[in-house]
C-alpha cells in the first residue's frame, strides 16, 4: 500500500530517506545535486523507487546541458545532451529557493589582507621545495 511519508531530518537513514527529504524540504532535485550533498550517484532508481512505494507525485523534467566550453568550441560533440530535474509536485518546499525579486542577504564580508606572491615562490611552495632551518 503507498503512503504519503513525511521524513524529519533525525530520521533520515538511507540515500532513499536523504532524496525524500530533500523533495520536501526543497521541492526538487538534480543528479549533480544528489551527487554533491549526498554522494548519491544513481537518483533516477531512488526516484523510481519513491513513485512505486509513496504517494507522492515526482514529476521529471529534462533540462540541457550548458557548458562554458560551448562557445568555444561550437562544433563538438561531447558533453551534450540533457540531465533530469525531479520536482515533488503539489508540495510547498519548507526551504524556498530566493527569487530573482527578493535580494539575497548576507553577512558582511571581513576584509582579507592583500597577499602578493611571485609565481616561483608559490609554485615552491605548492611543490614542498622551501626547506625549514633547524
Amino acid at each position: 500500500m503507498k503512503k504519503n511519508t513525511q521524513i524529519s531530518a533525525n530520521q533520515v537513514v538511507t540515500q532513499y530517506d536523504k532524496v525524500l527529504w530533500h523533495l520536501q524540504q526543497h521541492g526538487n532535485i538534480t543528479s549533480w545535486e544528489a551527487f554533491n550533498t549526498y554522494r548519491i550517484m544513481r537518483l533516477a532508481s531512488i526516484i523510481n523507487l519513491l513513485r512505486r512505494r509513496t504517494d507522492n507525485n515526482i514529476k521529471t523534467e529534462m533540462l540541457p546541458h550548458a557548458l562554458a566550453s560551448d562557445k568555444l568550441f561550437p562544433k563538438a560533440t561531447n558533453g551534450k545532451g540533457s540531465h533530469a530535474k525531479y520536482s515533488l509536485v503539489g508540495y510547498a518546499p519548507i526551504i524556498s529557493q530566493p527569487s530573482a525579486k527578493q535580494p539575497i542577504i548576507s553577512q558582511p564580508s571581513v576584509k582579507q589582507p592583500n597577499v602578493v606572491m611571485h609565481e616561483e615562490t608559490w609554485t615552491r611552495m605548492l611543490l614542498g621545495l622551501f626547506r625549514t632551518k633547524k
